[in-house]
């Protein structure tokens, strides 16, 4: 009896132990001391390839996005920071091809253009495409493939898809969705 209990209790010890073992080694973890001016933070997993993780913030009478890419075991690759036209309002990000896209649109303003940031997840250079459109509509969609960007959104209750081709750098807005109602 006396060596099933000390069998136990060794047992029920060498668990533990493993457990504590186990909470003290960390892998990685990536920190970022916050303050009050500090806004949120927001990240988009670039699957295999890691994390990109991005903020709006004031800096210095300008609004800049700071953009810090990680790979899967949370060790920086590079940082950047990008100056951005005070009057845009950030909406939505999507990765695609490598690429991070983020979709911009002009706040209090009677333009109804939209602006995307396209980001090198690799090298971190950037390039800006402009939409051309003459319907203002607030989206609620954002969709990139290889070549184009699709932005859907509502219009007098009606679906609005505005084309983007990134190669021709030319916008329309799709024929008989803004005719037709209905999704």
């Amino acid at each position: 009896m006396k060596l099933t209990k000390k069998i136990f209790l060794s047992s029920i010890f060498c668990g533990l132990a493993a457990l504590s073992l186990a909470q003290i080694n960390q892998v990685s973890r990536f920190e970022i001391q916050q303050d009050e001016n500090t806004n949120d933070y927001k990240v988009i997993s670039l699957e295999d390839k890691g994390l990109l993780v991005y903020r709006r913030f004031f800096n210095k009478g300008y609004i800049s996005l700071e953009i810090t890419r990680m790979d899967t075991a949370l060790q920086k690759q590079w940082v950047g920071l990008i100056t951005l036209d005070n009057s845009l309002s950030m909406l939505q990000a999507r990765v695609s091809n490598n690429n991070v896209f983020i979709l911009f649109k002009q706040r209090n303003s009677s333009k109804s253009d939209f602006q995307i940031l396209e980001i090198n997840s690799d090298t971190g250079n950037y390039d800006y495409h402009l939409v051309s459109n003459a319907i203002p509509f607030n989206p609620s969609e954002f969709i990139v493939t290889q070549n184009a960007a699709w932005i859907g959104g509502y219009f007098n209750y009606r679906p609005v898809i505005v084309y983007h081709n990134f190669y021709t750098q030319t916008s329309k807005a799709l024929p008989g969705f803004f005719n037709e109602p209905g999704e």
